[in-house]
């Protein structure tokens, strides 16, 4: 494995269309293996959508017959994975609201006009209809919640009062505009750890709270590094976060807003306060996001 240490922390990987791959199957095997994966999005993941979209996919980001084959087998293999019976009940999806409404129209989040020309942009029923797919498979099992900043922060409200305390920002001001891009799996050894003793490791609830409870920890930690103040509770903390990283049983992907760039298309995101940073960031779209079956996703 490439490891850049730094200061004796592993550091962050820059991911070609290869090795962004290679992350993305190491975290659908985490899946498999009993783990669970949480993917939050300013965009709807064209891994979780129907194979027919995921060929235009292919197109858009490879030119080459031998890459397009490959890129589009690496797609297919992963969501049918995810989307397996047996894995998709420990998956969580969050989008904006509104993604919705923006992906059945022509500037479509997908960015399907960076195909080839001669390969056509969808009609709006090609979308509607792979909408449809995509929002039935991931309600199905309380898996799909949709964002909004302007939301009042539900469940762990903890996290929510930290960020907007050590950023300064008074209500109602959002303080999170939009999603942090990111890929985020858990082995079940980590997520029984954070849920403890008394909690359901296979309970969707349970770990969905014991999640945005360890984010609202470590936006503590960030608060405190970045005031340069000392907290008794932050060095078993880190320990603790150093470890899930070191053993690999936490993988954060950060997705480019190049993503069509196949020499740049995320970062693996292993240094610990960057780690922290984001995780905070994917705890906050937890509790200002519903669940879909509340809203309209048509």
């Amino acid at each position: 494995m490439d490891i850049d240490v730094r200061d004796g922390v592993l550091g962050n990987k820059s991911c070609d269309s290869v090795t962004f791959q290679q992350e993305l199957k190491q975290m659908v095997e985490d899946l498999q293996k009993g783990g669970w994966l949480m993917v939050f999005r300013n965009k709807i993941p064209v891994a979780l959508l129907s194979d027919r979209m995921l060929g235009r996919r292919a197109k858009a980001v490879h030119h080459s017959d031998v890459l397009i084959k490959s890129y589009f087998d690496g797609l297919r293999d992963r969501g049918s994975k995810i989307r397996a019976s047996e894995n998709s009940d420990r998956v969580l999806v969050v989008i904006p609201r509104c993604v919705c409404e923006w992906f059945v129209k022509e500037t479509s989040p997908i960015s399907t006009r960076a195909e080839t020309t001669g390969y056509g942009v969808p009609d709006k029923e090609f979308l509607q209809t792979t909408l449809a797919e995509f929002c039935d498979q991931w309600r199905k099992h309380d898996g799909l919640r949709l964002f909004d900043p302007n939301n009042e922060p539900l469940g762990t409200k903890e996290i929510a009062a930290q960020v907007r305390a050590h950023l300064k920002v008074p209500p109602p001001f959002p303080i999170a505009n939009v999603l942090p891009d990111l890929w985020i799996s858990m082995a079940k050894d980590m997520v029984r750890e954070i849920v403890g003793i008394g909690a359901d490791a296979r309970k969707r609830t349970d770990v969905e709270e014991a999640f945005v409870g360890f984010a609202a920890q470590l936006a503590r930690w960030v608060a405190n590094k970045e005031g340069k103040r000392e907290d008794a509770s932050d060095e078993s903390l880190v320990a603790h976060l150093a470890r899930f990283l070191s053993s690999e049983q936490l993988r954060v992907v950060r997705v480019s807003g190049a993503e069509f760039n196949q020499r740049y298309m995320g970062e693996r995101v292993r240094r610990e306060i960057d780690v922290a940073k984001r995780l905070v960031h994917a705890g906050l779209g937890y509790v200002y996001s519903r669940d879909s079956k509340s809203w309209c996703c048509k």
